[in-house]
């Protein structure tokens, strides 16, 4: 024999009765009453939701990485800019190309023309003087739940220069 514990209500159909013990078959039958019963449904569901939490937490955290690796291993630079004009996010590449570090550019008003859907070039200048060229396309986007642009550069100064000596 062995012991066989029943949930009155969910396995078996058996009616409840408040005897504890019934012996049936040489096996030790044990019926529990519901309220007893949605209580160790309610633990073995929430140990089986645990796991799951825990296996979907890992895939977030893996989903994250891959993106932020993503995002900062890119050649071009990337910058998210809000609805009134102002840097909220730059990777290395756009720290690179604009010359000047994220703590500088994050919060800084964006010096460049704001047109969704349009490609533009503009020169970057240091001390008033131009040290590259950038093309820049914008696309809308959300940041953080809110309307904001991102801008994809890429640092043309290469092609520009090749451009200019086979022009002469």
């Amino acid at each position: 024999g062995g012991i066989i514990a029943e949930f009155v209500g969910f396995v078996g159909g058996a009616s409840l009765t408040d005897s504890m013990l019934e012996t049936s078959s040489g096996d030790v039958v044990v019926y529990l009453p519901a309220n007893v019963a949605v209580t160790i449904r309610g633990a073995i569901e929430g140990y089986r939701l645990s796991g799951e939490t825990e296996h979907l937490t890992r895939e977030l955290q893996a989903s994250e990485a891959n993106f932020y690796h993503m995002i900062h291993s890119n050649a071009d630079g990337m910058v998210i800019i809000d609805s009134r004009g102002t840097i909220r996010f730059v990777n290395p590449a756009a720290e690179t190309l604009l010359g000047r570090g994220a703590k500088e550019l994050i919060g800084s008003r964006f010096e460049f023309p704001v047109t969704p859907g349009k490609t533009e070039e503009f020169d970057v200048l240091r001390d008033g003087a131009k040290v590259r060229t950038a093309e820049m396309r914008i696309v809308e986007t959300l940041w953080e739940a809110q309307p904001a642009y991102l801008a994809s550069l890429r640092d043309i100064s290469e092609r520009k220069r090749l451009e200019a000596l086979k022009d002469e």
